[in-house]
């Protein structure tokens, strides 16, 4: 990998992984770390309204529309599925939770007259 900053050529800036096809930079995993979890299905918040989950973890995402968050939770088999919501009233909630570390959590997605939100 080759870039440029402040004049100067940078050449493999990322630490290669040692077992790794050395025309790369490594493995995804040695390069990220752990990037948490990985939902199997991501559906719509709204297919959950009235349903209490166990929250596990959410990623932050910048959509077309703007921010909004994937929410993981773990189903009752213990599969690791995942909500999507650009309300504001939810993405402003997961922000914080996030700033908390404060996973996981049980909530329940609502819809409160034109707005999600979960509780």
């Amino acid at each position: 990998m080759v870039s440029k900053q402040d004049n100067k050529v940078i050449t493999n800036p990322v630490k290669s992984d040692p077992g790794a096809d050395q025309s790369s930079n490594g493995t995804l995993s040695s390069v990220l770390g752990d990037s948490g979890f990985q939902a199997e299905i991501i559906e719509p918040f709204e297919t959950m309204l009235g349903q209490q989950i166990k929250v596990v973890g959410c990623d932050l995402r910048e959509g077309d529309y703007g921010e909004y968050v994937v929410i993981f939770y773990e189903s009752s088999d213990g599969q690791i599925l995942g909500l999507s919501c650009g309300g504001k009233v939810v993405v402003r909630k997961f922000k914080r939770l996030l700033t908390l570390d404060a996973f996981p959590v049980v909530g329940t997605p609502k819809q409160v007259k034109r707005y999600y939100d979960i509780i």
